[in-house]
């Protein structure tokens, strides 16, 4: 137990690197990116809201905040037990605990910091934007819409967690995709571009299949539809989210053993 307990804090340890920082600041950025006619806007008596950088970048699907941030959240720690593979140092690391302790460490750590990634990246910039602009306005303003049944003109802060806790859900989905692609595939490029790729075809997939949108898994954590009430899509969320991450993480350890046996 006390090697495991080791294991996963050097791990930690790992995932806390100055990459992790820029992809936090990158996170921030591709939100703004999809707003980029609006930033020189900000300071001016024509502020654009908190809200309106938040929805038509990641509720309304803009690509960045979208498609980027996908892909930014394998950056911190997904690419880690592929860099260990390349350099051979896989068996002289399974010394150390076990294969599945390993490889469960490596999973875990490597979605959890996208994970991390992408709610520090959301919170920066509601952080940042909320020095000078307002969290709604008027004209946005509905506390009947879906998610700000609990804000008021003033206060954005209910709105504002839920962003956080979706992106949250959102880095770890697919750092943990970049995680299980690293053992099957193999290139660093390539596990850094998988979320791109798996996020662009679940959206399209669940479209061509005609899925309505209260029951799709991406309209959920993009805030735009709910099923039966805000709590319970959190909930529900949650759930399929941690359910494809089991699955994903026990491919990952089936091919990971796999590699450590032939290394």
């Amino acid at each position: 137990m006390q090697r495991t307990i080791n294991l996963v804090g050097q791990d930690v340890r790992r995932s806390l690197t100055p990459r992790l920082l820029l992809t936090i600041l990158l996170v921030a950025l591709s939100v703004l990116l999809d707003n980029i006619d609006a930033v020189r806007y900000i300071g001016n008596s024509s502020d654009p809201s908190v809200y309106y950088f938040l929805f038509f970048s990641i509720s309304f699907g803009g690509l960045f905040g979208h498609y980027f941030l996908a892909m930014l959240c394998a950056l911190p720690s997904a690419t880690g037990f592929l860099t260990e593979y390349d350099n051979y140092f896989l068996p002289y690391a399974v010394v150390r605990s076990n294969k599945r302790a390993y490889l469960a460490s490596k999973f875990a750590i490597g979605s959890l910091a996208g994970g991390v990634a992408a709610a520090c990246g959301v919170a920066l910039l509601i952080a940042v934007l909320s020095f000078w602009c307002p969290p709604f306005a008027v004209e946005e303003f509905d506390p009947t819409a879906n998610y700000m049944r609990s804000v008021t003109f003033t206060n954005g802060m209910p709105y504002y967690l839920y962003s956080v806790y979706y992106a949250f859900l959102t880095g770890c989905l697919w750092a943990g995709t970049a995680v299980c692609v690293s053992a099957y595939i193999r290139s660093i490029y390539f596990t850094v571009a998988a979320p791109f790729v798996a996020s662009f075809m679940l959206s399209h997939s669940l479209k061509l299949l005609r899925v309505p949108n209260e029951y799709r898994i991406d309209m959920w954590m993009n805030m735009r539809t709910v099923i039966n009430s805000e709590g319970v899509t959190m909930g529900v969320s949650a759930i399929i989210v941690v359910a494809i991450l089991a699955l994903l993480g026990l491919l990952f350890m089936r091919k990971g053993k796999r590699l450590i046996e032939n290394a």
